[in-house]
């Protein structure tokens, strides 16, 4: 009988319940454990054959005080460290370290086809796999352009790790190998190389700076020299001391006179050097030659500063390209600095013109109020103007000198305290544990991916799966009762399992083949005499089986009963049942034996009766399709109380077409984990076509053990709690 639509509906499940899921993992236990040995296999092999990679790590601390006169705050600046850090990733550095460490052969350095061209050189002599040799690159000519050690830095970059650490001045280094021991010493390189450069650097500028003032110093002091020689001689050539008392002063005050020597002199000076101006000017000179710009510390650090700015224009130009945003922030600093300087150069110029000014007015004004004391003593003012000039020239190249001696003595000190601007926090040590492959990661990772994806194939195969196992299964593929869980029996020999419903009648099978006859007899209880039909979808579904059982039983309840077998093409009533050669009903339809002729009783203890087929016949379509079935089922409606028919599987023959006007009802017949439920459909769908009333199904060889561990949550998941009223 089939459901309705809202019975369907009732047992179609709307949530997922836990029974079901433990059902289907134990169901599809050995995908997920199949799956997860693979996969842990796979781990496991991985974790073997990869080679180990070793990580050491270097911290180093970039100073945020630069050098003397630089600002501390442009130093620290996020931007300078991240100069520093393309430094250290540098390719000088890189190629110094590559042979300073001795990497120039190094195989985890070389190019993908160097590395093939070792290891044909290695592969080559040996006996086994010389050949393979042959399949692997042969070595290229080398370029002129690329030097060996050039050819492994590529290499060397990639395996070189150079990162910031978040709002710090640390820079953390670190190198990549497959030797623990080479790992740490290339770190511990890359670190040497980086901080001797910075320093090397830096004394090479502080050399330049010092040579330039050295050489300043030297000519400052024969200048110096000159001068005193110039006032000696003119002092012994006049009979003159140092201006004092002792000089003549004509009747005069000597301190007008001596003011007004000192004003000639302090004017002569200044037109002495705006005069060195105008001359420079005149001849487009620079104006570096002035004592005043020469000698000005202002130009000098700033001087200083461009020609760091200019290292660190043509070492990004070399790193960063021509067009870097870089290289144009530090060419937008050197012409800013350039501006300063120039601007400095224009006050020193100004500065000269208006103290040549100021000197002559000076000079002026002592003219006027020595007027006449001028031309008293002409000669004695001459004299003393002269010595004058003489002894400011002596005390401002001594002044010019003793400044430079001291810078000179400065810039030594700090060549000598010189710092490279980084110092090492922590050294490279070398690495005890691999960073890849990390066993905990890579066998953790494989045990959780291999669960996730055995789930997953757990959960595939599952929802492709639709073989019928359950009763709701088949009530929601096929629309039917399910009518019995009839369990699987070990019987062997003719007749095993018919003499197993009558000689043990309290066992699983028993019970469940009496339950499915007290089922059909009350569904089939207002016919007088029932014709049921046993069929299947598919071959080997144990639909003969059950009917000689069903027949059984029903004959065992004291029902008439007689088991007519109908599949022509592969009998095997008789076989199971021992039944000897006897009259068949192909005899009584071909007109060649009566009913009586043809029927075979299997004992008197059985009250079962048998119309059986001892051989296959030749047209079975034509056979089934006579007239003649038909008044063969109604002789038989006379003389019994149920007509149990084992009719051909009703797909892929239509037999059971022809067989369907002769039967009150029909029973479906599906193996239990066996029979799909797209083939269960067709085989229904089959009946109905042919006008049979299909009024349920019953699941064969079900193994009530694992049925009942799987969960299916129908009567036989109790089986267990039953097996006590059971006896085999």
């Amino acid at each position: 009988m089939q459901l309705t639509e809202a019975e369907r509906q009732d047992r179609t499940p709307v949530r997922i319940r836990t029974g079901a899921v433990i059902g289907a993992l134990r169901r599809r236990k050995w995908v997920i454990l199949a799956t997860m040995l693979v996969v842990n296999g796979l781990a496991l092999a991985a974790l073997v054959a990869l080679p180990p990679r070793y990580t050491a790590t270097a911290k180093l601390l970039i100073e945020a005080q630069g050098e003397a006169g630089s600002d501390a705050a442009a130093a620290a600046d996020p931007g300078m460290v991240q100069t520093q850090v393309n430094l250290l990733r540098s390719p000088s550095i890189a190629a110094a370290v590559i042979v300073g460490v001795g990497l120039e052969t190094d195989l985890e350095l070389a190019p993908p086809e160097a590395r093939g061209v070792q290891l044909r050189r290695l592969l080559a002599p040996l006996p086994f796999v010389g050949g393979l040799a042959e399949w692997l690159p042969t070595e290229p000519p080398p370029p002129e352009s690329v030097a060996p050690v050039q050819a492994m830095v590529p290499g060397f970059l990639r395996r070189l790790a150079v990162s910031r650490q978040p709002e710090s001045r640390v820079v953390s280094v670190s190198f990549e190998s497959g030797d623990r021991e080479k790992a740490a010493r290339v770190v511990n390189a890359v670190v040497e190389e980086y901080l001797g450069s910075r320093l090397a650097a830096r004394r090479l500028q502080l050399d330049s700076t010092l040579a330039w003032v050295s050489t300043r110093v030297e000519e400052l002091e024969r200048e110096l020299h000159r001068a005193e020689a110039r006032l000696t001689d003119y002092m012994t050539e006049h009979g003159l001391a140092r201006i004092g008392p002792s000089l003549p002063d004509g009747g005069e005050p000597p301190s007008l006179r001596r003011e007004m020597a000192a004003a000639r002199a302090e004017r002569a000076v200044r037109e002495a050097r705006l005069a060195q101006l105008q001359g420079l000017q005149a001849r487009g000179e620079t104006l570096a030659a002035l004592p005043e710009v020469g000698g000005s510390v202002i130009i000098q650090n700033l001087q200083q500063q461009a020609a760091l700015l200019r290292a660190r224009e043509a070492q990004a130009a070399s790193t960063f390209g021509a067009n870097h945003p870089a290289l144009r922030e530090l060419r937008a600093e050197r012409d800013a600095l350039d501006r300063r300087i120039a601007a400095e150069t224009g006050n020193i110029v100004r500065s000269i013109v208006e103290d040549a000014g100021r000197a002559r007015a000076r000079e002026r004004e002592m003219e006027q109020l020595l007027g006449e004391s001028v031309q008293r003593d002409m000669a004695s003012e001459r004299a003393a103007v002269r010595l004058a000039e003489l002894t400011r020239a002596v005390d401002a190249k001594s002044t010019q000198h003793r400044a430079q001696l001291l810078r000179l003595e400065e810039l030594q000190e700090r060549r000598e305290l010189a710092r490279p601007g980084a110092e090492v926090i922590s050294a490279a040590t070398v690495p005890q544990e691999r960073d890849f492959p990390k066993p905990a990661i890579l066998l953790g990772g494989g045990f959780l991916g291999s669960l996730v994806l055995g789930l997953g194939l757990a959960a595939l195969r599952e929802q492709q799966d639709s073989r019928l196992r359950a009763t709701h299964q088949v009530e929601q593929a096929l629309g039917l009762r399910n009518l019995a869980l009839v369990p699987r029996v070990h019987a062997r020999g003719p007749g095993a399992l018919h003499r197993h419903v009558l000689e043990k009648p309290r066992s699983a099978y028993s019970e469940a083949i009496r339950a499915l006859a007290l089922g059909l007899d009350r569904l089939l209880a207002t016919a007088p005499s029932k014709v049921l039909l046993v069929t299947s979808a598919l071959p080997g579904e144990g639909k003969t089986t059950l009917a000689i059982s069903l027949a059984a039983a029903m004959a065992q309840r004291g029902r008439r009963t007689v088991l007519v077998e109908l599949d022509l093409r592969r009998p095997s009533v008789a076989r199971q049942l021992g039944l000897g050669r006897h009259a068949s009903v192909v005899e009584f339809i071909e007109g060649r034996s009566s009913l009586d002729e043809v029927v075979q009783a299997t004992g008197r203890k059985h009250r079962l009766d048998v119309i059986a087929v001892h051989r296959q016949a030749d047209n079975p379509g034509e056979l089934l399709d006579s007239p003649r079935l038909l008044t063969l089922i109604q002789l038989l409606r006379q003389r019994y109380d149920y007509i149990v028919l084992d009719a051909p599987p009703s797909l892929g023959i239509g037999d059971v077409a022809a067989i369907g006007p002769a039967a009150d009802a029909a029973l479906f017949v599906a193996r239990w984990g066996s029979t799909s439920s797209a083939a269960a459909r067709l085989g229904v769908s089959a009946l109905v076509n042919a006008g049979v009333t299909v009024v349920g199904c019953a699941l064969t060889q079900v193994d009530l053990a694992r049925h009942a561990r799987y969960g299916y949550e129908d009567a036989g998941e109790y089986y267990a709690s039953y097996r006590r009223y059971y006896r085999p």
